[in-house]
């Protein structure tokens, strides 16, 4: 930016730009010394002042003449203003004072860090002579994506060569921003690492895990450890032999029970072989028009004949019958019983099913086929409804554990529970010795210990925790710990959340969140020098919080 503001500057011919690279000086004097060369350009067989007084004089009246006398405007621009000194700072004030009635004889721009900040908070009389503050903000999610595919296109057009269009993702993207926390030089070193990766691997499109791949590559990137490195197949294959278990030991209960769903009262024949119905009789004014209701033979004790001689039986040689208003006049002329709208069935105990014994699965074989037919339009049905949810419901994968910290010297469960959760419980403490059955006494924790942390609590994200204030964000979560640790445990907190791609992240936040980026950004303002000096906005457009 301070290059293509020179570049700007230098078309207009009523302007004279000098440019201080690195303002590191010993003291105010080679400071007043520096600007001398720079601005009066002077005869090498001068003789310099010795005194900042006379490099002040001589300063002083070359700026009133290029700009009084020659109407010119001197503009200096000071770069890494962060490492200006106090003394410096001081002579750069006493130069803004150089003015007449009509012109200001020197314009300052500074380019610093956040880190300047807390200079100009510490220098009140600099910083009410500071006319215009603008803070830049780290990219957004589409802002990071403009700059990648701005540069991919310049990148494309070099020398007119023709080269492969290479696209990234929007998971890749959100990967890459939540990694770099929107800082265009960590976002181009990152995406550096990518391309070289992706080189080697003949692909042309970037996926999130191929970010999270190149991250590795930088200095100081955690590495995996071997059970994380190789967990995701252990965890693959182990998915796998549980399902072809339960699938094997399981198939007919399934298919039965995908059945009662539609079937209230259904039931296997508890047989190997062939599946048999077996329905109670329910009233026919509780059967909707038009379903299909399955009613196999049935043949009923003499016992139960003699006690209800006329109602609700169903003859020994009827098919299975379909009820509903296209049959109604056929099924009232076959079974003299369905004359009246108001036929009850008999009364049966609620708990009350025929047994076994009272179905001739011999003579079915017609009734079979049917229920066979059925059975697999259910299954049919449940598989289509099953591919239409897919395509509008959008699945997020909730994890078991949040993942592992290192006991530090002289720390306790309670703590640690209070850092990564935000508080601490007895039945959180309770599920934790649950999931770390190797620890003998959660109340003595010796340094080096691993305790892994489950996940204990699962919410969607709310519209006012949509923006965080954060100093960092990471894969791991010892990581984020140490670093919640390291910069102050007392005011800030850990926040564990899910993304829409189902990726786990760990950030160092301000306990408070927002709903609108203004608001952040207000707080921001307001918290101390030392938190808003490397603090960036995080922002969670969709996912699950985990604590």
């Amino acid at each position: 930016m301070c290059r293509r503001l020179i570049r700007d500057l230098k078309d207009d011919p009523e302007i004279d730009t000098h440019l201080i690279l690195d303002p590191t000086f010993m003291g105010s004097l080679e400071m007043l010394g520096h600007l001398n060369r720079l601005l009066r350009r002077p005869n090498p067989k001068e003789r310099p002042p010795t005194s900042e007084a006379g490099y002040k004089e001589l300063i002083k009246n070359h700026l009133f003449d290029r700009v009084v006398q020659k109407g010119r405007n001197i503009v200096l621009i000071i770069d890494e203003g962060q490492k200006i000194s106090p003394s410096c700072l001081e002579v750069l004030r006493e130069l803004l004072n150089y003015e007449t009635n009509d012109h200001k004889l020197l314009q300052i721009v500074i380019f610093a860090q956040n880190e300047f900040i807390k200079v100009l908070k510490s220098h009140p009389n600099f910083n009410d002579r500071v006319s215009c503050f603008c803070r830049i903000r780290p990219l957004t999610v589409d802002e990071t994506e403009k700059l990648i595919n701005f540069r991919i296109e310049k990148a494309s057009n070099y020398k007119s060569s023709p080269r492969p269009r290479i696209r990234f993702t929007r998971g890749a993207v959100k990967t890459l921003h939540t990694l770099t926390r929107g800082h265009p030089r960590r976002i181009m070193n990152l995406c550096h690492l990518v391309m070289l990766l992706i080189i080697v691997l003949n692909r042309y499109r970037v996926t999130s895990s191929m970010v999270k791949r190149a991250v590795q590559n930088l200095p100081g990137a955690p590495r995996p450890s071997f059970f994380r490195r190789r967990a995701k197949y252990v965890i693959s294959a182990l998915t796998l032999i549980i399902m072809v278990t339960i699938g094997y030991f399981y198939s007919s209960e399934i298919r039965t029970g995908v059945a009662s769903l539609l079937l209230p009262g259904v039931e296997s024949s508890g047989t190997d072989g062939p599946y048999y119905v077996r329905m109670r009789l329910d009233p026919v004014s509780e059967v909707e028009a038009g379903r299909v209701v399955i009613i196999e033979d049935t043949l009923v004790e003499e016992q139960e004949r003699e006690r209800n001689p006329h109602e609700g039986l169903i003859d020994s040689e009827s098919e299975v019958s379909h009820v509903g208003s296209d049959n109604a006049s056929d099924s009232d002329t076959e079974n003299p019983a369905a004359d009246s709208s108001d036929l009850e069935a008999p009364a049966l105990d609620s708990d009350e099913y025929y047994s076994d014994s009272d179905y001739d699965f011999t003579s079915q074989n017609h009734a079979d086929a049917d229920v066979e037919g059925v059975l697999d339009a259910v299954a049919n049905t449940a598989t289509l409804e099953s591919d239409v949810l897919n395509d509008h419901v959008r699945k997020i994968i909730i994890p078991d554990e949040l993942g592992k910290i290192r006991v530090r010297r002289n720390e306790n469960l309670w703590n640690i529970q209070q850092r990564v959760y935000g508080n601490a419980t007895i039945s959180r403490t309770e599920k934790i010795a649950a999931y770390n059955p190797h620890i003998d006494d959660l109340n003595t924790l010796y340094e080096g210990l691993r305790v892994f942390m489950p996940v204990t609590n699962t919410r969607e994200r709310n519209a006012d925790e949509r923006f965080w204030i954060v100093t960092g964000t990471f894969a791991d979560l010892h990581d984020a710990y140490m670093e919640l640790i390291q910069t102050d445990s007392r005011r800030l907190r850990l926040v564990s959340y899910l993304d829409s791609e189902s990726e786990l992240f760990f950030s160092v936040a301000w306990p408070r969140s927002f709903a609108t980026r203004e608001d952040a950004l207000n707080e921001l303002e307001s918290m101390p020098s030392h938190l808003a000096g490397s603090s960036d906005l995080l922002e969670i457009e969709e996912g699950v919080i985990l604590n």
